[in-house]
């Protein structure tokens, strides 16, 4: 198929794009409950793009995969990738930010299930009001930052990524030594 290229000083009829409904989202970050559930596929994408930013701060190189696998990025590291699923957290509790992750719609058939031990290797939690992201390598099905940690994940960001790191390669060497949580997850 042949396509003919742009000639210079042709000037195209201007595309009418609709404007996203975001007037609610002025207010960031003090959301109502109702706009966040409106906006969660993109306050999700800003919680992904803090992702990548951060990883690529720490040197690392993740890529954005299809929205059919069980993880939303891939870091790009000896001796193989890491699946990563990164869970957008924007309204605090009284005593921090919780996180259940689980893949699915509510509305589609097949509704919100957890994730499989082996869907992907470590969670990003991006507190996006904060701008900080904790890491874990504990596939439990509930996890919490409080906000006690906040100030610790600010001041050392990479800090909770090193300790899932560490923890992945505990588990991959069989050790059963665990890693230092900076996090907490709830059975």
């Amino acid at each position: 198929m042949t396509s003919q290229p742009l000639l210079s000083g042709l000037r195209l009829p201007p595309v009418d794009l609709p404007a996203p409904a975001a007037h609610d989202l002025r207010h960031w970050p003090n959301l109502t409950s109702a706009a966040v559930c409106h906006h969660a596929k993109q306050l999700g994408a800003a919680g992904e793009a803090l992702f990548d930013a951060q990883t690529l701060c720490f040197g690392e190189l993740s890529l954005a995969v299809g929205e059919f696998f069980p993880f939303d990025r891939l870091i790009l590291r000896a001796p193989r990738p890491l699946r990563v699923q990164v869970k957008t957290v924007t309204l605090p509790s009284p005593r921090g930010y919780s996180v259940e992750p689980r893949k699915g719609y509510r509305g589609s058939p097949q509704g919100m299930r957890r994730y499989e031990d082996d869907d992907f290797d470590l969670l990003a939690i991006v507190i996006l009001r904060e701008s900080v992201i904790a890491y874990t390598a504990d596939m439990a099905p509930r996890h919490h930052v409080p906000l006690s940690a906040i100030t610790h994940l600010r001041r050392d960001p990479r800090a909770s990524f090193d300790a899932a790191l560490a923890a992945i390669e505990e588990a991959a060497l069989g050790s059963t030594l665990p890693a230092a949580p900076s996090i907490s997850a709830e059975a």
